[in-house]
């Protein structure tokens, strides 16, 4: 109950902070008032952490299996990855092997030979990678 709670509290502050980190004259008030030490602390790791994709993902797979692939596909393999600007090899480790974990190889194998999954992705060294990594790890 407590984690419902928290996923709860979070959705609404990070709507509300979404809003505000949008908003000129909210940021501009922000600067003038002067950034302390934990404020550019706090920023920093706002642009480089957003880190619960992984943990909500293994939730998803584990309680709605489709919502957790589709949002896989969706988010992942059916958009091209050649463009995006994070290398998201380590993600797709993670999310291939939870895959594997979860509902089985299989499963993990009938999604890598999927037509949803795009043909440019898989030459994507990075994803070779991370197939590579979920379908050798035992």
């Amino acid at each position: 109950m407590a984690l419902s709670q928290r996923l709860k509290d979070f959705w609404e502050a990070r709507e509300n902070l979404w809003l505000e980190i949008r908003n000129d004259s909210v940021k501009e008030e922000f600067i003038a008032d002067g950034l302390t030490s934990e404020d550019l602390e706090l920023l920093r790791k706002l642009i480089i952490s957003w880190n619960f994709t992984l943990p909500a993902f293994e939730i998803l797979l584990k309680t709605n299996p489709d919502v957790a692939i589709d949002i896989l596909f969706d988010r992942y393999l059916s958009i091209d990855l050649t463009k995006s600007p994070r290398n998201l090899g380590s993600d797709l480790e993670i999310m291939f092997d939870d895959v594997k974990e979860v509902l089985g190889e299989e499963k993990l194998k009938e999604i890598l030979n999927s037509p949803r999954f795009l043909s440019k992705n898989k030459r994507t060294r990075y994803v070779k990678e991370a197939i590579t990594f979920a379908l050798d790890e035992d």
